[in-house]
């Protein structure tokens, strides 16, 4: 989990538990976020993102693919019920690029691990951009 703050804006993101990717993921997070100037704080499991987000309301979740079930859905049943709800893009291990990939009847902004200091940017931009248009 990560989140990044803005001045008083904070963007949680899920990054997933497994130790030895952790520290890679953490650093490639940074260098996607830095040009943006957005504070980054990292949480380690989904339990962790819920409390952090009783703290401090989030605009974004950024989590790891292998986080995706049924802890992080009722999170996020959980954040919708208080507007306004973040957006959420995950970090998958394949692809070439932000897509959006349909999981049931829901939109998922995707970004693969290997292209997300490009991906991650236009992935969240996408995302806060269509909350805005469309809000919860």
């Amino acid at each position: 989990f990560f989140s990044s703050r803005r001045r008083h804006t904070r963007y949680p993101l899920v990054t997933g538990v497994q130790t030895c990717a952790l520290p890679i993921l953490r650093n490639a997070l940074r260098e996607a976020l830095r040009p943006h100037a957005l504070m980054i704080d990292f949480v380690t499991s989904v339990d962790e993102a819920r409390s952090f987000c009783r703290g401090a309301r989030p605009q974004a979740l950024v989590y790891e693919a292998a986080l995706g079930g049924e802890s992080l859905e009722r999170l996020r049943t959980e954040l919708a019920g208080q507007p306004p709800a973040p957006v959420y893009v995950q970090i998958s291990e394949d692809g070439k690029g932000f897509e959006l990939r349909r999981h049931g009847a829901r939109e998922v902004a995707t970004v693969p691990r290997t292209a997300m200091v490009d991906a991650l940017p236009v992935a969240l931009r996408f995302e806060l951009g269509r909350a805005q248009s469309y809000p919860v």
